[in-house]
């Protein structure tokens, strides 16, 4: 490269927003969902026909931008213009644009093969690139530009680099909570964009054999109830819920313990899956995001409830079953023992400890019991648990069941 290369040609680069072509992505749109009197039905239809048809306007551009954040999951897109400003004529004008992001390199323009023969005096070449930028970090973006001109043989080049950072607009955190045939995740979304955006979609990809509900929507995931979801404030904060259990209806219905323990066990329910808008780069979406799960260790000694009602009547005497595994390779001689403070609202009557026999190992047994409840509500049994006394091995009862009492 010479010092007087770039006195033959020019290179500009301006980054440009990316409008979504779907009216439907714009909260705009959303304003419409809101019911209206039936008086008013004609004047809505109107309304959302006038916005409808200025949505699809503004979305004919692309529009240039000089401020905003870029952003991991959106599609980054520039305009590229190469002109010739002086008195020569630029031959074999070459360009190669290159966006380089940690270990990786992605070639988004190259016309090696096909050349710009002649690019004349106050003349120009200009091109639009377009990328997803899927992960966060560092990005530079290289222009390289080689021509040739009449009065020498030797081929002209520079370089140009632009660096910019990209990130997700939102810091996402979870939390998992087991109940007896389903998992309750809750996912909160910070927004960390100094900006506007538009939360259009939240889901979850489950991992292979389970299924998703959101409990925050009133419909499948499917339905556009669930679209629209929040238009986010920088620094603004919110939850989304789902529920996770197997999908499987029988293993569901018949065993609500295995269905529980399965679900405690897998080290993730599956990958959260986010869609959303900001002014500067269009539709953004996230899915590499893990809902990872702790999984339960195995205890030597478990105690479980096998089987309970949902719903009993107060003062009225109902049964449980709790089913007890012994997973040591040596016998246990086990005892139940019951706190009857913490066992309250429910009543179990006897001793607060009763020797229940020897339990081989590697096996497991089921005792019933007889309870009743003294207070309507919806409440939990604790204060029963099992010990091995040749172990002192202890152990409560897992997962917590919950009871309506009326």
């Amino acid at each position: 490269m010479t010092t007087d290369d770039r006195e033959y040609l020019s290179l500009k680069v301006m980054r440009l927003s990316q409008p979504s072509w779907d009216p439907q992505l714009w909260p705009l749109v959303a304003l419409n969902g809101i019911n209206h009197e039936d008086g008013d039905s004609r004047l809505a239809t109107a309304e959302e026909s006038i916005t409808t048809k200025w949505l699809e306007g503004a979305h004919a551009l692309l529009l240039p931008i000089t401020q905003g954040r870029v952003f991991s999951g959106e599609a980054f897109s520039a305009y590229i213009n190469i002109a010739n400003p002086s008195t020569t004529q630029a031959i074999n004008v070459k360009l190669k644009v290159e966006l380089l992001l940690g270990r990786s390199r992605s070639l988004l323009f190259d016309n090696s093969d096909d050349p710009i023969r002649s690019l004349d005096p106050d003349d120009s070449f200009d091109c639009t690139i377009v990328h997803h930028i899927q992960e966060s970090g560092t990005c530079m973006l290289v222009c390289s530009i080689s021509h040739y001109v009449a009065s020498s043989t030797e081929p002209k080049s520079f370089k140009k680099s632009f660096k910019f950072t990209a990130q997700s607009p939102f810091k996402v955190t979870h939390s998992i909570m087991h109940l007896q045939d389903k998992a309750v995740v809750e996912c909160v979304l910070h927004n960390v964009s100094q900006q506007f955006v538009f939360l259009n979609e939240a889901s979850v990809l489950c991992s292979e054999g389970l299924e998703c509900t959101r409990l925050d929507c009133a419909a499948p995931l499917s339905d556009s109830l669930c679209k629209g979801v929040f238009n986010f404030r920088p620094k603004d904060c919110f939850s989304v819920l789902f529920a996770i259990c197997p999908a499987t209806p029988q293993l569901r219905l018949e065993d609500i313990t295995k269905a529980s323990v399965l679900l405690q066990h897998l080290s993730s329910l599956g990958q959260l899956m986010l869609q959303w808008r900001t002014a500067s780069g269009g539709v953004g979406t996230l899915s590499d995001y893990l809902l990872t799960n702790e999984p339960t260790p195995m205890q030597p000694l478990e105690v479980r409830l096998a089987s309970f009602p949902p719903s009993v009547q107060v003062d009225c005497p109902f049964t449980i079953e709790l089913e007890i595994i012994n997973r040591m390779h040596t016998t246990s001689d086990l005892v139940l023992s019951v706190k009857f403070r913490e066992l309250e609202p429910f009543v179990l009557e006897g001793p607060s400890q009763l020797a229940l026999g020897c339990l081989g190992p590697q096996s497991s047994t089921k005792f019933t019991f007889e309870m009743q409840c003294l207070e309507p509500g919806f409440h939990s049994i604790r204060g029963i648990r099992v010990c091995d006394s040749k172990s002192q091995h202890s152990v409560g009862i897992s997962p917590p069941c919950h009871i309506l009492a009326f």
